[in-house]
This record gives C-alpha cells, structure tokens and sequence, in this order.
C-alpha cells in the first residue's frame, strides 16, 4: 500500500471570470474571494483555508469592479488548514509587537510577560517610581518653576510700569444735535420755533 502524503504543496491556476461574470460590478471581488476559498477547499479536501494578504491586493489592485479574470495560487499546509499565497510571495511571521497604553505599561514595569496579581503590579510601579523621583530630580523641578516665576513676575512688573508710563488721554465726544422731526417724505417739520 501506498503512503499518504501529510503535505499539501501545489499550484492552482483558477479562473475567475467564470464566477463573477454574472454578479453586479459591486459584488465581484467578493465573489472572486469566495470562489478562491471554495475551490482550495475541494481540492485540497481542507476545512480551513487561510489566504495571504498578497492574494487579497492582487485581487483588489484594478478595484472591487474589475477583479483579474485568472490567478495562480500556491498552496502549503496540511489536510487540516491550508495556506495559500502568490508564487514568489514571502509572507513574514508575526512578530510580537510592543504593546501600547496600559497592558505595555505593565509589561515594561514588572519586566516579566503579565504579572501574577495585583499587588505585583503595584509593586513594580511604585519601585519604578521610585527610581525616577530621586532628590536630583526634584531639585531640578524645583529650579525650573523658580526660573518660571521669575519670568512672569518680571514680565507683569514690566506691564505695570509701561502702562503707569502712559498717561491716560481723555477723549472727547461730540455732543450730537437733536434730530428733527420729518414729516412725510424726508421733508423736516418746522418747529414752532422756526414759524414765529
């Protein structure tokens, strides 16, 4: 008897064209997706089909309306889950990347992978806070909001001095006539002043 073969590695040339030329323009690429996924799984006989980014760009590289019409797959993986990429396509390995925000914080503070509890979080904090709030420091801090004061009470005392060196112009305002009263269209009504 013959030996089953464990690994899958294979080339597929599917075309596409078959299966999206009947869907709307919108609706094709997704269709040339499934397609892809549907045919690795009945050829390779796989439940789990994983595809590469390099595939899903190439797909998508003239836009959702006008996917290619052919494409040529490689295939490694085994008759559980199967990986497919381009031929020639190199696809790196996830490499854990350093976490932000608070879940890096914790990793950075306690220098291990998670700390166990709480306690050694808290630990690790204050002794990291600790480190950083040494007498140098504080005395560092404290010059630089002397130096800060210093600046901005020099800079007011300058304000007071100019403005006590301008001497306040009194302005004038023109006293207003009083109106006369119209009779009419723009025509003035004569006071009874005028009249006698």
């Amino acid at each position: 008897m013959a030996e089953k073969k464990s690994d899958i590695d294979r080339v597929y040339t599917i075309n596409l064209r078959k299966s999206w030329v009947n869907y709307s323009r919108s609706r094709r690429t997704k269709k040339s997706i499934n397609t892809i996924r549907e045919f690795l799984q009945k050829h390779t006989k796989s439940a789990e089909v994983k595809l590469s980014k390099g595939i899903n760009e190439f797909v998508m590289s003239r836009g959702f309306r006008k996917p290619p019409g052919k494409i040529s797959i490689e295939v490694k993986g085994d008759f559980a889950s199967v990986q497919a990429k381009l031929p020639g396509e190199v696809i790196a390995k996830k490499t854990q990347e350093k976490k932000g925000g608070i879940a890096g914080l914790r990793d950075r503070l306690s220098g291990k992978e998670s700390p166990v509890t709480k306690e050694d979080l808290k630990k690790a904090v204050e002794e990291k806070v600790a480190e950083e709030t040494t007498e140098e420091k504080v005395k560092e801090i404290a010059k630089k909001v002397e130096e800060r004061e210093k600046k901005e009470t020099a800079d007011k005392s300058t304000e007071v001095k100019k403005e006590a060196a301008k001497p306040e112009e009194k302005k004038e305002t023109p006293k207003k006539e009083p109106k006369k009263e119209t009779t009419g269209k723009n025509t003035p009504k004569a006071s009874k002043e005028e009249k006698k």
